[in-house]
């Protein structure tokens, strides 16, 4: 359950999933869904949850204003980053979904691998980046990447469809259409890069 900071109600978990670029001479420069400043990370995981305060079930969450929050986390895989011993779990867990549509349970918080701070954050209200594309979203971005080696992303190409291994699996930038995005942070001009 999530509540608190930019939402206005409780958010139950629903399910959790990837989004990743492909590995191309030992590296990945997007993957990402989302970029900061015009930059983007390799991967991003996306902990999808359903609000129980204003609906009874996620099929109703799913159609109407308000009804999901969407904990985004940014993943920053790298030659230089050494391998990130909790993201293994992610890594055995795809080689349980070896073809596209495959799905498997996994017996663990789903916010394992969220930083301890999170007081830093980026909020915007969007929609869904995969059918239906519903714009009922609370997005809520942490600042704080994920470390991960390039190997260990690269390792995430495991899963194949009728087209081959999946990589590649994320969403176009797409325009804020007057869309505001809020942080949690004050953004000072000689620390940004």
């Amino acid at each position: 359950m999530i509540s608190g900071g930019s939402l206005n109600n409780r958010y139950a978990f629903r399910e959790m999933h990837f989004h990743w670029g492909e590995v191309l001479h030992g590296k990945c420069d997007r993957g990402c869904e989302h970029t900061i400043d015009g930059n983007s990370y390799s991967a991003e995981m996306h902990i999808v949850h359903w609000n129980v305060d204003l609906y009874k079930t996620e099929l109703e969450a799913l159609k109407n204003p308000n009804g999901l929050a969407v904990l985004g986390l940014f993943i920053d895989a790298k030659a230089i980053n050494k391998k990130n011993e909790s993201f293994e779990l992610v890594i055995n867990m795809f080689s349980k979904v070896p073809q596209m549509n495959d799905k498997t349970k996994l017996e663990v918080s789903p916010y394992f691998l969220v930083p301890i701070c999170t007081e830093k954050f980026y909020t915007y209200p969007g929609s869904l980046t995969a059918p239906p594309l519903t714009e009922n979203v609370s997005w809520i971005l942490l600042a704080e990447p994920i470390k991960i080696s390039i190997d260990q992303l690269e390792r995430m190409t495991t899963c194949t469809s009728d087209y081959g291994y999946i990589a590649n699996n994320y969403r176009p930038i797409q325009p804020l259409n007057d869309r505001v995005v809020r942080s949690s942070f004050c953004l000072h001009p000689e620390s940004r890069s």
